[in-house]
């Protein structure tokens, strides 16, 4: 079974995100800030990580940084979680952090999808 990292607090959303997982087939791997996400990153043999982006302790921005410099991180497909009440930034911004694209809160299951049908139909 594939593995997927959710990044994010402890929230409702997020228990929302790791039932969308879930649904799409993927075997729920947490981490609870942006420090554990990249050491568990580096262990796991990971298909995609959802990360939010403002997560307390290290967030999104440095820890997609540290992803990206990895060599064995680096080419795992990553999704940002952002704030439905913030201005989301632009797609550009969020492929210039590093990250492949982005869901809005609460994440739903079109929502990742859309996102990563794309990329296993090319991987296929």
């Amino acid at each position: 079974m594939k593995k997927a990292m959710l990044a994010a607090a402890d929230s409702v959303e997020s228990i929302m995100a790791e039932a969308v997982l879930q649904h799409l087939g993927f075997k729920i791997i947490r981490a609870k800030n942006g420090t554990e996400a990249a050491i568990r990153a580096n262990i796991e043999s990971l298909a995609l990580i959802l990360m939010e982006a403002g997560m307390c302790g290290r967030d999104g921005k440095p820890t997609i940084a540290a992803l990206r410099a990895n060599s064995k991180t680096k080419a795992i497909p990553t999704l940002a979680i952002a704030e439905k009440n913030s201005a989301p930034l632009s797609e550009q911004e969020y492929r210039a952090l590093g990250y492949d694209g982005w869901v809005i809160k609460p994440v739903s299951v079109a929502q990742v999808r859309k996102l990563i049908e794309p990329r296993q139909t090319s991987e296929s």
